[in-house]
């Protein structure tokens, strides 16, 4: 019986954190935008503004894909791999990256290589792009790690 109530007290305080987050989100992001829009485009003039502002949205594309990697894992895992593949649902993992695991594993299903070609009308071999740069990112941090301190 105690157990069971330590399970929904965790779920409460996760439901709790989600909301305060969610909120906090809500109202403090366009406060945000809007400061990143001001000093980035009155210091850099347009063009440079631009080409940050542009770095912003492709984080956030990154970040909602992320969060539709944990909201799809289900579907997707059902739909897009073999049993043996790269499960979705890794809150640090894009939709791009587990697809791009998958492709390099050889498990995707039909819809998974499907999706994959979709992508690459985009960006051209855009799961494979996706999971080399991941690997490329973690090889450096390992190297940075592993070297003798000076």
């Amino acid at each position: 019986m105690i157990m069971v109530f330590k399970q929904i007290g965790r779920l409460l305080l996760r439901v709790i954190l989600f909301l305060v987050a969610l909120i906090l989100t809500v109202i403090l992001a366009p406060l945000g935008i809007l400061h990143f829009i001001f000093k980035h485009f009155w210091k850099r003039r347009f063009i440079g503004g631009l080409a940050v502002f542009g770095d912003l949205i492709l984080a956030i594309a990154a970040l909602i894909d992320r969060i539709a990697n944990v909201l799809l894992q289900s579907l997707f895992n059902k739909t897009c791999i073999i049993e043996k593949g790269y499960r979705f649902g890794d809150k640090d993992d894009t939709i791009s990256f587990v697809l791009g695991v998958n492709e390099n594993k050889g498990t995707l299903t039909n819809f998974g290589i499907k999706l994959c070609a979709l992508l690459s009308k985009f960006e051209k071999d855009h799961c494979k792009v996706t999971f080399n740069n991941k690997l490329i990112k973690y090889e450096n941090v390992l190297y940075e790690l592993l070297k003798d301190p000076e």
